[in-house]
Order: C-alpha cells, then sequence, then structure tokens
C-alpha cells in the first residue's frame, strides 16, 4: 500500500475528510466557519472542567508549605480558564489574533504542578481540547521523563526502565510521541506502553545505541506521526528516510515511508490530519525545507542558505520553519524564521529578527495562521539568551513576553505549540526559581459590544466579504531547487 493509500484508508477509519473545506481551519479538529464559535466555546468549557478538580501529584501528606505553588497553579488555571470559557464566542471568531495586533494574556505555571524535587521541565505540544505534553526532569541529574498534563492531573509517563525520554507531541487521545535520550530511537506510548518505531533488531541492539535508528517527532491530533528512520545500519552515515505511520487496531506500529530527497536522507518533523508532512533534507551542511504531499517531495523555497527545514503545517495550507541566509559562515545561527504558504507555487516570507537578535525560527502554527517559535541572541556562546516570540501575516513578529505582565517574573524563552483558541505552551524561567520550567498563555478574552449575528450564506467568508477560492493544491514534482523568494527580510 503506497503512502497515499495508507493515509486516505486511515482517513476513512478515522472519519477525517480529504477534500479540504474553505471554512475549515484549526490544527487537526477543522473546526468550519459555522460551528467554529461553539466548538471553541466547548472546548475551552471543557478545559475548564477538566482542571477544576486538577490534583495535586505526590502524597497527601505533603506539608502545606510543599502544595502552596501547586494549589495557586491550579486556581490561576481554573480562574483564567473560566474566564476565557466565559469570552468562548470572542476567542472562537479571532482564534489568536487581533488583525493588527496579537493578544495578550496571561502566564500558567505547569512546572509547579509537578512532583517536588523536579528540577527543570518544558510543555512541547497542546492539543485543540487542551492535553499538554512535555517532559521533566524529576532530580537534579538523569535524564528527562514524559509528562501529561490532563483532566486526571499529572502523569509521569514512564516504562520503569530508568531511560531518559523526551516527549515531542500529543494527539488528541493522549498518545505520546518522541525520542530515547542517549541515542535517536523514536518511540510512540499508547496507555503508558512504549512501542519503539524501528526494527525490532534495531530497538534494543546496544551495538547501534550510540547511533540510534529512528525518530518520532510530530503526532496530529488524529494519531498520525512522522520523523525519520534509518533505511541502512545505523551509523553517522546511515542513510534516513521521511515516513509516516499510526498505531493499528492491534497495538503494532504501521510505517509507510515517503521517499528521499534525490539521493539525499530526509526526515518529518511536522503532520496534519491529511497525512501532510514538512521537513527537511540531510546532511545539514546542504538541507532543504521539503513538503510531503500527495506521494511527491516537494523543495519549498528559500534564501539560497545551506541550512533550511519545515519544522510544522496546518490543514490551512500554511507551512512554518526555518531558513538561513546565503553565504553565512554558520548556516545554524544566522538566519530568520520561515512563513510558507502552500499551493501550486508555494510562497515564502521571511519574518526578520527581532530587535538585535541573531536568528529567529517558527516551530508551530494554528488554524488561522498564528505561528509561533524562539529568537537568539548570542550575547556570549555560554550564556546566549531565548525569547519567545509569536507571528501573524497581519500582526507581525513581536516578543510573547510584551504580551504578559512585566510584573509576573516570567521571561518566555521557548514557544513551542499554539492551538486554534490562542493556548501557547513552551518554556521559560520564573524569577527565584532555578531551571527552566513549562508554561501556559492563556490569551485575555476578546471584549465586543454585543451583536445581533445573521446567518451567513453557504460558502460566505466568516464575517462578511466575498468568498475566497479554494487555495490550489498543485505541486512542482521536480527535484530541483526552486527559485528563492526574497520575502521580507528587514529587521523589526
Amino acid at each position: 500500500m503506497n503512502r497515499l493509500n495508507l493515509a486516505e484508508g486511515l482517513g476513512r477509519s478515522l472519519n477525517v475528510p480529504r477534500e479540504r473545506d474553505a471554512g475549515r481551519r484549526g490544527s487537526g479538529r477543522g473546526f468550519d466557519a459555522t460551528a467554529g464559535k461553539a466548538e471553541v466555546l466547548s472546548m475551552v468549557v471543557n478545559m475548564t472542567a477538566l482542571v477544576r478538580d486538577f490534583p495535586a501529584p505526590g502524597p497527601a501528606s505533603r506539608s502545606a508549605t510543599a502544595r502552596k505553588p501547586r494549589e495557586r497553579a491550579r486556581a490561576a488555571l481554573v480562574t483564567l480558564l473560566a474566564g476565557a470559557a466565559a469570552a468562548g464566542v470572542a476567542i472562537a471568531a479571532n482564534a489568536g489574533d487581533l488583525g493588527d495586533s496579537h493578544r495578550t494574556g496571561s502566564i500558567v505555571d505547569l512546572g509547579a504542578l509537578l512532583p517536588a524535587g523536579a528540577s527543570s521541565s518544558i510543555a512541547t505540544a497542546i492539543t485543540q481540547e487542551g492535553l499538554i505534553a512535555g517532559a521533566a526532569q524529576l532530580g537534579l541529574f538523569g535524564g528527562h521523563t514524559p509528562v501529561i498534563w490532563g483532566p486526571d492531573g499529572v502523569e509521569i509517563v514512564s516504562d520503569g526502565s530508568g531511560a531518559g525520554r523526551f516527549a515531542t507531541g500529543i494527539s488528541a487521545d493522549g498518545t505520546l510521541v518522541g525520542t530515547r535520550e542517549g541515542n535517536a530511537n523514536g518511540w510512540v506510548a499508547v496507555d503508558g506502553t512504549f512501542l519503539c518505531v524501528a526494527d525490532p533488531e534495531w530497538c534494543n541492539n546496544l551495538t547501534f545505541f550510540f547511533y540510534g535508528s529512528s525518530q518520532v517527532l510530530d503526532i496530529a491530533e488524529n494519531g498520525l506521526f512522522t520523523g525519520g528512520i534509518t533505511i541502512t545500519t545505523p551509523t553517522f552515515s546511515s542513510t534516513v528516510e521521511a515516513f509516516i505511520g499510526i498505531v493499528g487496531e492491534d497495538g503494532s506500529v504501521v510505517r509507510t515511508p515517503l521517499g528521499l530527497f534525490g539521493d539525499k536522507s530526509t526526515v518529518g518533523r511536522g503532520v496534519n490530519t491529511l497525512g501532510e508532512v514538512v521537513g527537511w533534507s540531510v546532511p545539514y551542511t546542504d538541507s532543504r525545507a521539503l513538503w510531503f504531499t500527495e506521494g511527491a517531495v516537494v523543495a519549498l523555497p528559500d534564501l539560497g542558505g545551506t541550512y533550511n527545514r519545515g519544522d510544522a503545517i496546518s490543514e490551512s495550507a500554511v507551512a512554518v520553519g526555518y531558513v538561513s541566509l546565503p553565504g553565512a559562515q554558520n548556516a545554524f545561527l544566522s538566519g530568520v524564521g520561515a512563513y510558507w504558504h502552500l499551493g501550486e507555487q508555494p510562497m515564502l516570507t521571511t519574518i526578520g529578527q527581532l530587535g538585535t537578535s541573531i536568528k529567529t525560527s517558527l516551530s508551530a502554527v494554528n488554524g488561522a495562521g498564528v505561528a509561533v517559535g524562539e529568537a537568539r541572541f548570542d550575547v556570549l556562546p555560554v550564556l546566549e539568551q531565548f525569547r519567545a516570540i509569536i507571528f501573524s501575516p497581519s500582526a507581525g513578529l513581536a516578543n510573547l513576553n510584551t504580551l504578559v505582565d512585566p510584573e509576573s517574573g516570567w521571561t518566555l524563552e521557548t514557544a513551542e505549540s499554539i492551538n486554534d483558541a490562542g493556548f501557547i505552551v513552551g518554556s521559560g524561567r520564573l524569577e527565584g526559581v532555578p531551571g527552566r520550567r513549562a508554561y501556559l498563555f492563556v490569551p485575555d478574552p476578546i471584549e465586543r459590544d454585543p451583536i445581533d449575528e445573521e446567518p451567513e450564506e453557504e460558502g460566505a467568508k466568516p464575517g462578511g466579504g466575498t468568498p475566497e477560492p479554494a487555495r490550489p493544491r498543485g505541486f512542482d514534482r521536480s527535484l530541483t531547487r526552486p527559485a528563492a523568494t526574497p520575502g521580507s527580510v528587514s529587521v523589526r
């Protein structure tokens, strides 16, 4: 079965439409223009209910002093989400963007909800329903352990082996994906059971431990996941191929390769519910951002630099990532965030720099086209600084820290994921608390004057106006480098 047939078969079994709805928007669930308001309102209300009795981890006998930070965090989370639920219609009508400005918001300290002794944490993904995935170091030493913040409180997902694991994504049903630290063995965790994605003879073979054999880097709401898998004996020079996969009804991992880029290795980094994947080619000294769609491997436009990658893709024909600058001595550190409009001829917009930053990159995008990522400021090699960023074509690039109370004590360093309601997760630092901490950004409600909404005609653009034609979905099957699109490279 080829990749397209697999995706279509999976779509039928999961009741996922293959045709794009012009009113569809969002990562995973795809709210349409008429149902979106009610759906998002329901989502936020449900999320509020889930955390209302959010249990603190650990024994009930923990001292009152130790419980206070978690109690405050839970109370803040409930209060903020209750306020968001009260404005759910407004949130749905404008998912994460105010047109020419970005939404302000408040921060919830997810790190405070972890067991006592956790030294650092990061949140890497958030679903439409508010399940949050991440990883934490549960002591001063040792590797990371996958974490889910969800309806049953904080779930520490471990197989008891002591192996460090880093969670990279989560689906609507709570399936986790990630990589194993110390090598690149990718895994999928279903109900706490870890499944190795590599070929069985490589999963536990310590001969190949140092090199690794697979990565799982993202999972869509419907359970489709992607990454890269070694198709030759694992070494530093192994050939790696991007794949799309899913866990079958029998609990086995079903994988389908997506193809190489000429004779170069490929890696899948982001996947949507339609089975489209973005990623990059290897080696990193001459890599291209790639779009895997309808059986083709398409090179996305870039600026002519040597290191480029695609990191995320939405159902609304937008992909984001990073492109390096031509002639840069260090392509890893000299580049800008990339925002591609996908279609017959993909178009690139570059987001520029954040003030004096030396690098920006985008890691996630929601159905409304709002993207998040990070900016790097190379003060000194050992004192590098990062700031979380947010971008949309209408509102431009902004430092996420400027959208929260400056007295909060937070410095938001990375923004890893954003859902359609504008909730953002990542990691940062909290004044007076050692280590990096996972956070949740909750957008403030939009205050609007109540109006009587008249039914919109079928096919009408949300909010009135001329309906937008469906974006063409053709592609260039050539593996040659398309002409670079300059985009906007002005320093912001």
